[in-house]
Formats: structure tokens, C-alpha cells, sequence
């Protein structure tokens, strides 16, 4: 979450202090981007790139299981395919290893649109997770 504020951050409600907040004043604008687009840079691409990272690490197992060899996708299109996807649907709590392979598997599969594919993948989600 982000938090903008023209006020001191130390007048904010106590429960939400904690968070981070970013000052804005209309006449110092260049400095508001630059630290904004700082905060966006920390909060999102970073919550991108830790998926990444485990949908590249279940990819490789899944592909050890089904002995196959499926490319992964650029860490941008993996961004954009989840991103599109939260529009419409939650990401899984990170509790969840079974639902976080199957809402993360399809989008780090560079070739993710053949039926035989997302066959599979229903098959390694029933194998592994029963």
C-alpha cells in the first residue's frame, strides 16, 4: 500500500502510521515522481519478481515430472499475464502451494495456450498435491 499525504505523516491515524508515506507538495513535483515512482518500483515489482521466482522453481518441477521442457516466460510477460489476471480473479494466499502452482504455472509457461499443455498440468496438480 501506498500513502500519500500533504499533511506531516505524524499527523496520520494511529493505525495506519506504520506504513509508509509519501509527502507530496504541488510545488516540489519532481521530487513527489521521483520518490512515488520509487514506492511503486519497492512495492510492486519487487511482489512480481518473488512470484517470478516461484513460478520459475514449479515450472522446473513441473517439467521434471511430465519430462518435458517448456520455456518460461520473460519476467515482463509473467507481469503482465498476472497482472491481467488479478483484474478478474484473487491470487491464492501464499499459504496455499496448491493454488499458487495453479494460478502461477500457466502464466510462467511461455506457450501456455495448447490443451495438451493445460492437460498436463491438471494431471502434475492432482499427482503432486494428493
Amino acid at each position: 500500500m501506498i500513502f500519500l499525504t500533504q499533511d506531516d505523516p505524524a499527523s496520520a491515524p494511529v493505525d495506519i502510521r506504520q506504513f509508509e508515506f509519501i509527502p507530496y507538495h504541488l510545488g516540489r513535483h519532481t521530487e513527489f515522481l521521483a520518490n512515488l515512482d520509487n514506492a511503486i518500483q519497492h512495492v510492486f515489482v519487487t511482489k512480481y519478481t518473488e512470484w517470478y521466482e516461484a513460478a520459475l522453481k514449479t515450472l522446473d518441477e513441473f517439467n521434471q515430472y511430465a519430462g518435458v521442457a517448456y520455456d518460461s516466460a520473460s519476467l515482463e510477460e509473467f507481469q503482465r499475464r498476472v497482472m491481467r489476471a488479478e483484474k478478474r480473479e484473487v491470487i491464492p494466499e501464499s499459504g496455499s502451494q496448491e493454488e499458487l502452482a495453479q494460478f502461477f504455472l500457466p502464466k510462467i509457461i511461455r506457450e501456455a495456450t495448447d490443451l495438451k499443455l493445460m492437460n498436463r498440468i491438471t494431471e502434475w496438480l492432482k499427482f503432486r498435491f494428493a
